[in-house]
């Protein structure tokens, strides 16, 4: 008896202790991976970065998008899946209507684990001299302190006007 006792404990503490260890290398990950985004973030704003350095190269970056149907409104998300096919996009058509790069201005982030989320305003001026402004919520997952996903919500009205201009 008094070794199933002894057998007990000992798996009880054996659990306890590895529950704890999976608690600090969690808060480990959490911390860090926000502190990298949060870095990404104040150099681009500081004009000295930008966050495509921790962007992966095989990152699957998806733009919600929803259009107007006669059903209402239906989600025609915009998928990019790689840096590459992202650089050589409409990315490209926004910068040529921009003077100069966005400049984010991050209003909150948010961490857990492998998963950061940012929701940061952008701003620039337009080379016909009219500001533009959004306001985006990325949702990111992290791996080996690269972003490997991305989801981006934005207000694409405004994105579009620019763009069909």
């Amino acid at each position: 008896m008094m070794n199933k006792v002894k057998l007990t404990v000992s798996i009880f503490a054996f659990l306890l202790l590895s529950f704890s260890c999976f608690a600090q290398v969690s808060e480990n990950v959490t911390a860090t991976n926000r502190a990298i985004i949060k870095q990404g973030f104040e150099d681009w704003e500081n004009g000295v970065g930008n966050l495509f350095p921790i962007v992966a190269d095989d990152v699957k970056w998806t733009i919600e998008n929803y259009t107007e149907s006669t059903e209402g409104f239906e989600s025609n998300p915009i998928v990019y899946n790689s840096k590459e096919a992202l650089l050589n996009s409409d990315l490209k058509t926004l910068y040529a209507k921009l003077e100069g790069i966005i400049k984010p201005k991050l209003i909150g982030i948010y961490a857990d684990g492998n998963t950061v989320i940012a929701h940061w305003q952008g701003t620039a001026m337009t080379k016909d001299g009219l500001p533009y402004i959004n306001t985006y919520v990325w949702l990111m997952t992290m791996k080996d302190e690269k972003i490997v996903e991305l989801t981006a919500f934005l207000n694409m009205n405004v994105m579009n006007k620019l763009l069909n201009k």
